[in-house]
Formats: structure tokens, C-alpha cells, sequence
């Protein structure tokens, strides 16, 4: 064989390992293209991608990946024989119906668990399992934990008890209820029956509950603080800084010095405002504006100099990148930073001189960038403007409360002129619009919801949007072509990619059921379906779900240091830059930007990349917990009305029941097929609607309806209702 095809055969090996081991790390949640393997494998030249397209086909062949439609890739799952006699290694998963699940770490199938062999083992543990040693004579069997990997989880929240001469803490989880027996008792007697938060010490073998320390009493169950403070614990966020990151805050003055100041390009002088919600505390973010020449701009968009205080591996870093990103409960933030950085320090504060890094650009009327400039600068914000205040500028072309000839109208005017030609240009390139609904409570003095509504998508909350967009693009674009140079700069991409094509078209078919075509063919004709879909959908009884299923249909946005585009955006690079103060990745770019603008070697992929995994990761728990702090402010406002009835309308249906979302807390409740006695009551599938039997009616989603609420339940966070058939507009 020639050293020619010898070195052919060896490339196309390393080939086949690489996509292999891509595809195992994707653990078959997503499928993959050719060009989406090329990409994540650094493969760009157009016979190099030859290779990788004859090791896919080759893997194929071999049925360890499968073709699920044409050109997309995954891996293919693997049955439960083929398991080693090492067994098979996952994560377990406890559902609130009492079964449990392993997420296996190599992609393949969930496997059911034998719930009778759980001993020693604790939710998301990471364990081995092995197959049972008698195989039942029907159906898959469960397979067996045999070893506890590792604890995932260290916190947990839960209730103190004594018992007799011991201390104990409850911990009750969906489809998990038990007892920690405490390594020592609380300071105080008085702390029985509160709530507290624990850590996991050990579990020895031969107990039947495992060991814990106590680490913070929170407070009385049903106290709102305490309820707030718990659901933070739960997902894993610290609820203080430790003394040595809060001395670290406290040595930094509110306004920079000349000293500080020296080196950066001022912007004191030019006209800067901030843009935020009315009860926001952190600004991260401002916006100035000059006049260049006809029809051309200065566009500033200025973002809090967060990096030139928390330096890498510091205190304050540490603690930053262990929480990753700051949780916005219904009533609270948990910051990502101790307040003296977040709300003072590095808040862009009106009438003070602050600390930015700044993406400046030379932009038309017609939202074209002829030139860009970013680096380190000084502002002064004139103006703290609420989105509604702004809103006001926008749609009176003035401001009631300050006149016509403000400086800062006239710059809101012009910025938004320009954010509305970069969305058009933006949708154009096939951009999607997916708007997700977003609530606000009201409260009284105990912290008790009062009342709930949908907050207004506004123009000025558009004109943030795209001007930030705009920010967080070019950053990532001018970042990535310094790849070509002698270093290859790692950075922290924020990427979503194409969306599973069985999801999509399953999708599809779901929205046929309501009228409206979704074509799956390019990613041009999604785009464009998806944008007309929305806008068909304004106003419709049934829009809530099909938008709820429609954004379940896409991949989740994550950060990696691989970068795959943005697939809803329709950007080919994109990263998030512009809000440092509460999200760690933002911090970590402005590094990376920093280095690569002072020359310097930069990060390691492998460095940037644990990193990415981690925001993501608790991205995704702070996402769950703000949910959670919604569901359970929902279910407050039903405290005391059981036995009554109410409106809503229909939002889901399940083989076991519909949803109902009730107009006064926007929460959702379940109504049971098996509690109706009136009628027969089941799911017609092929038309997606509730059937009665008897009376022959069809209940469909979006349908107005009465019900009679029985359980609203804040620990199990559960509604149960009662339909009432009786209304006439149910006919």
C-alpha cells in the first residue's frame, strides 16, 4: 500500500473515531448533518469533509448510527443485551408517578428501574446498573442498580423532625420521600418543624437512611421568604456569599477614579441612557448616540466593565462561576454577585461615571454596519428610563412628562428608527419569532400574591432586543475570525441548532390538526411557517399551546465553545456579551475579548468548553426554579377558595385528562377523566380533543369552560378541578 493511501486510511479512521465519540456526547438528543459533524469536528476543507461523509456512511453501515430522515444522523440505541459485564452507567430519574428511569450516559434507550432495588441511592445519583438475572417472560425488564457512582446532588430541603433521641429532615421530592438522619442535632430546640437546608455526608451501607449535615435553617414552611429561599436551595443555588467574595465587593469604590479611567475612550460627553423594567436594579446595559453624517450613525452599545473588577479565580469568580448566572424568583433575584458589584459597583447608574466595555458601531438608516470598534471605555448615563416610559417616546413622538426637545427623546426616536430596520433585516435573513408569555404578580404586604397578568411586549423592549442582538453577533464574529491567527482563541459560543426532524414533523402533523400548515422541507420554508404561524395564531383560543409546542419542537440554546450557528436567529456566529453582571458566560467573552484585543495566548477549548457546560447546565436549573416560584405564587392565590367555581380555558389534553388554565391565576389545573361521573370522558387522538361519550360533545383546546376547584395543593404543587358541563357555551 502506498504512503499516500496509508495516510488516507488512517485519516479516514481518526474520522470515524471522532464522529463517533460526537455522536455519543450528543446522547441522542439531537440529530446531526454532515455539514453540523464537519463543523463541531473543525473539518472545513471540502476534501477533508469527503472523509468524514464516507466514515458516516461507513458507521451506518456498521448500525452504529442510523439515518433517521435523509441526511440526519444520530446514534442508534442500543439494545439492553448489548451491555457489557461491566453493566450499563446513567443517571437516575425519579418520576412523580413513583417510577424510576436511567438517562444513560452512551445515548442510548431510558431503562426502566427496579424501584425494590434502590438501596443507598439518591435522585440524579450517577450509577451502574446491570440486567436481571431472571429476564421476565414478557415486555423489558428492569434493570438493577449495583453501584453508586457518584452524588450528583450534595443540597436538599426539607423539614426537621426529632424522634426520640434523634434528628431527622424530611426531604420530599416528586416521586421521592425520605428521612436524613443528621449527623448532629440543630443549635436550638426551637428549629423543629422548620424548614432547612442539608448536605449529603454518606450513606454507609446496612442503614436504611442516609446521613447529612445541617447547613441553614430557612425558616417556617408556608412563610414566603422561607418558601422563596427553599426553592433557590432545591435547584442547587447558594443563598449567600461567602465573607472572603462580600470583602472583595466591598473594597471597590461606586464611581471609578481618573486613574481607573485612564487608558479607556470616553464617552462622558456623548448622550448615553439606560433602558430597563421598572423594578430592575442592575443595569447592565446602555445605549448612546451621535450624529456622524446624512444618514449616519455612532451607535454605542456600553456593557458593564464586570471582568475589570472580578479577576479569574478570585473570590468573587468563584463564586460567580459556581452560580453562573443570577435567579429571578416572582418576587426576587438571587444575584450572581454579591450587591455591592451588582447593584452599585457595576450597575450603569444615572449621573455616575462608570466602567464599560463598549461595541461600537458606524451604522445607516438602513441598519448596514460599515465599521466597528470594541474595547474598554467611560460613560455617564444621562437618563434611567422604565421600557414604559420609553413606550411613551415611541408611540407620542414625545414625553409627557419632560417635553419634545429632550436630547434623550430624540436619541430613543433615532435608536428605534434603526432597531426596526435591523429586526426587518434581521427576519429577512429567516430569523424566527417566538414570543413567550411572561407574568407579573402583585402582592400584598405578606408577600401573598393579589393578582397576575400578562406583561406587554413593547416597542422599546424590541429596540433593547435588537441592539443588543446586534452587540452580541458582531462580538462573536470579529472574535472568530481571530481564529485564523497564530492562536486559536476559544470562546464561549451561544448556539442552537437544527431541530430534530421526528420532533418537527411531528409537530407538523399537531398543527394540521388546527388548520395551519407547517412546511418542513428547508430551513428557509420552517422559518418562513413558523413566522406566518405566529402571526395567524394572534387573538386564537388555541395559540398558547401551539406556541408551547411549537418552541418544544427546536433544540435548547446552550453555550459551547464549538460553534454551530444559531439556528432561530438564522446567525451564523453569536454570543452573549451584553449582560455580565448575571450571567457568567458574558463575563467570560469579555476575557476572551480582552486577550484577543491585547495579543494575548488565550484560553484553553477544553477550559472554555467545562465552563460552558456548567452555565448551561445552571441555566437550565434556574430556569426551573423561577418556573417553580411562578407555579407555587399561582397556587397561592387559590388558598381558601376550594368548593368554588371558576373559568378558564382548555390549554392541554392528556390520556388521562385536560388542562385548564384558570383566568385568575393563569395556573394550570387537572381535571381527571377517571373523577367524572356525569359521562364517559376519553382523548380522541386523531382530532385532539376531549370526547363524552353520552352527551356527544367534543371539548377542544382553547375552549372556554367552568370548573369546580378541589385541591389547590402548594407541596405537591398540584390543582385539581372539576368540570362543569352544565354552562351552556359548552354545547
Amino acid at each position: 500500500m502506498s504512503k499516500k493511501s496509508t495516510e488516507r486510511s488512517r485519516r479516514f479512521q481518526t474520522y470515524s473515531d471522532a464522529v463517533t465519540r460526537l455522536m455519543r456526547e450528543e446522547k441522542g438528543n439531537q440529530t446531526l448533518n454532515l455539514r453540523q459533524i464537519s463543523l463541531r469536528l473543525g473539518v472545513t476543507d471540502p476534501m477533508e469533509r469527503l472523509l468524514v461523509k464516507e466514515a458516516i456512511d461507513k458507521l451506518s453501515t456498521q448500525r452504529v448510527l442510523e439515518e433517521v430522515v435523509r441526511g440526519q444522523y444520530r446514534l442508534r440505541t442500543k439494545a439492553i443485551g448489548g451491555a457489557n459485564t461491566k453493566g450499563i452507567e446513567g443517571w437516575l430519574q425519579f418520576t412523580t408517578g413513583g417510577s424510576v428511569f436511567l438517562r444513560r450516559t452512551d445515548g442510548g434507550e431510558d431503562l426502566r428501574v427496579n424501584e425494590d432495588r434502590l438501596q443507598g441511592v439518591l435522585p440524579d445519583d450517577k450509577v451502574r446498573v446491570r440486567l436481571p438475572r431472571k429476564m421476565p417472560p414478557r415486555g423489558r425488564p428492569k434493570v438493577e442498580v449495583v453501584e453508586v457512582l457518584e452524588r450528583t446532588r450534595r443540597y436538599y430541603v426539607g423539614i426537621l423532625r426529632r424522634q426520640a433521641e434523634s434528628w431527622r429532615v424530611a426531604v420530599d421530592l416528586p416521586g421521592y420521600l425520605l428521612n436524613f438522619r443528621m449527623m448532629a442535632p440543630p443549635r436550638s430546640t426551637a428549629d423543629e418543624g422548620k424548614k432547612v437546608v442539608i448536605e449529603v455526608v454518606d450513606w454507609p451501607a446496612g442503614q436504611s437512611t442516609p446521613c447529612a449535615e445541617l447547613r441553614e435553617i430557612l425558616g417556617v414552611p408556608g412563610d414566603n421568604d422561607t418558601e422563596m429561599q427553599a426553592i433557590a436551595a432545591e435547584f442547587g443555588f447558594p443563598l449567600g456569599f461567602s465573607r472572603e467574595a462580600l470583602n472583595e465587593a466591598q473594597a471597590f469604590s461606586p464611581e471609578p477614579g481618573e486613574k481607573e479611567a485612564a487608558g479607556r475612550r470616553d464617552f462622558r460627553q456623548i448622550p448615553t441612557i439606560t433602558i430597563d423594567p421598572v423594578d430592575a436594579r442592575d443595569f447592565d446595559d446602555a445605549l448612546s448616540l451621535r450624529k456622524l453624517t446624512e444618514g449616519r450613525w455612532e451607535l454605542g452599545v456600553h456593557i458593564a466593565d464586570v471582568s475589570h473588577y472580578v479577576q479569574a479565580g478570585g473570590a468573587l469568580d468563584r463564586e460567580a462561576r459556581e452560580r453562573a448566572t443570577s435567579v429571578y424568583l416572582v418576587d426576587r433575584v438571587f444575584p450572581m454577585m454579591p450587591e455591592q458589584l451588582s447593584n452599585l459597583v457595576c450597575s450603569l447608574r444615572p449621573d455616575e461615571d462608570k466602567l464599560t466595555f463598549s461595541a461600537v458601531f458606524e451604522i445607516d438608516e438602513q441598519a448596514i454596519v460599515h465599521s466597528e470598534w470594541y474595547g474598554r471605555t467611560i460613560i455617564r448615563s444621562r437618563k434611567r428610563l422604565t421600557y414604559e416610559q420609553a413606550e411613551e417616546v415611541i408611540v407620542m413622538n414625545r414625553s409627557e412628562n419632560e417635553g419634545p426637545n429632550i436630547d434623550w427623546v430624540e436619541l430613543i426616536l433615532n435608536v428605534n428608527r434603526i432597531a426596526l430596520a435591523l429586526k426587518s433585516q434581521r427576519f429577512a435573513m429567516g430569523s424566527m419569532r417566538f414570543e413567550s408569555e411572561e407574568l407579573r404578580f402583585e402582592f400584598d404586604d405578606n408577600g401573598k400574591p393579589s393578582a397576575v397578568y400578562v406583561k406587554p411586549h413593547l416597542q422599546s423592549h424590541s429596540l433593547i432586543e435588537e441592539c443588543m442582538l446586534l452587540a452580541n453577533r458582531k462580538v462573536s464574529a470579529f472574535m472568530s475570525k481571530q481564529r485564523l491567527g497564530r492562536y486559536k482563541n476559544a470562546i464561549a459560543y451561544r448556539v442552537h441548532d437544527q431541530p430534530d426532524p421526528v420532533r418537527l414533523e411531528n409537530f407538523a402533523r399537531f398543527s394540521a390538526l388546527f388548520g395551519y400548515k407547517i412546511r418542513t422541507g428547508s430551513r428557509e420554508q420552517i422559518s418562513a411557517s413558523l413566522n406566518a404561524l405566529m402571526d395567524q395564531l394572534e387573538g386564537k383560543p388555541e395559540a398558547g399551546v401551539v406556541e408551547s409546542m411549537a418552541i418544544r419542537s427546536m433544540a435548547k440554546a446552550r453555550y459551547t465553545a464549538q460553534n454551530i450557528g444559531h439556528y432561530g436567529l438564522a446567525f451564523t456566529h453569536y454570543t452573549h456579551f451584553t449582560s455580565p453582571i448575571r450571567r457568567y458566560p458574558d463575563l467570560m467573552v469579555h476575557r476572551q475579548l480582552q486577550d484577543i484585543l491585547d495579543g494575548k495566548p488565550p484560553m484553553s477549548i477544553q477550559a472554555v468548553e467545562v465552563d460552558c457546560v456548567h452555565s448551561s447546565d445552571r441555566e437550565r436549573a434556574a430556569v426551573q426554579a423561577e418556573r417553580t416560584s411562578v407555579r407555587i405564587k399561582q397556587i397561592e392565590m387559590l388558598e381558601g377558595m376550594t368548593g368554588k367555581v371558576l373559568e378558564g380555558w382548555i390549554s392541554g389534553i392528556q390520556e388521562f385528562g385536560f388542562f385548564v388554565t384558570l383566568q385568575l391565576s393563569r395556573g394550570e389545573g387537572l381535571v381527571r377523566f377517571n373523577t367524572m361521573i356525569d359521562d364517559h370522558y376519553f382523548f380522541n387522538e386523531r382530532e385532539f380533543c376531549v370526547c363524552l361519550q353520552r352527551s356527544r360533545r367534543k371539548l377542544r383546546l382553547g375552549d372556554g369552560v367552568r370548573v369546580l376547584l378541589k385541591k389547590a395543593d402548594i407541596r405537591s404543587r398540584q390543582v385539581d378541578l372539576e368540570y362543569l358541563p352544565d354552562d351552556p357555551n359548552d354545547c
